[in-house]
Formats: C-alpha cells, structure tokens, sequence
C-alpha cells in the first residue's frame, strides 16, 4: 500500500467516524493506528513452528503447519547436503515441537 493509498484509506475511514468519535481522538495518534492497522493486514505475522528429526531441531516460520513441514524437510535436506549425508529414504520423521505455534 502507498502513501497516497494509506491517506486515502484513512480519509475515507476519519470520514465514517462520528463528530463524538473524532472530538475523543488525536487525529495523528489515530493516523499512527490506522496505518499500523494496514501494515498489520497487509503483513500478518508468521507463526514460528519446531520440529524434531531425530537429534536435529529445525524452526521455521510459515502460515500453517502444513507448509511449515514443507520448509521444515527443506532444510533439513538441505543441512544432510551440507554434510554429506543423504536424506532417510522413507522421509524425514519429524515430530512438532510443543510449545510452537
């Protein structure tokens, strides 16, 4: 979202709001919540997850668990690259970490 976008956005927004509403709010301190707001909508956090394949811990971040497994098994090949070892052929047995997302 740009600049002119985020304005914009909050005019339209400032304009909704009752005269009791904006005669109890800071125009800048609620510019600085609105765009917040934006960024937060626009950049959701990512959730952190852990997990376990054997005595290697890996975490990532992902939206749900099931694209975190993804990025989980990608590092791990990744890691066995690096050392020169070869993934296990049924698949890396990872179990998630309590505690994670």
């Amino acid at each position: 979202m740009t600049k002119s976008d985020t304005s914009a956005g909050f005019r339209a927004w400032w304009d909704l709001l009752s005269d009791e509403t904006k005669a109890g709010i800071d125009r800048r301190v609620a510019w600085m919540a609105f765009v917040a707001g934006s960024r937060h909508r626009m950049y959701p956090p990512k959730n952190t997850y852990r997990f376990r394949a054997g005595r290697w811990i890996v975490t990532v971040t992902a939206d749900t668990v099931e694209d975190a497994r993804v990025k989980a098994v990608e590092k791990l090949d990744q890691r066995a690259e690096k050392l020169g070892a070869t993934p296990p052929p049924s698949g890396w047995p990872l179990t998630k970490i309590a505690g994670s997302a």
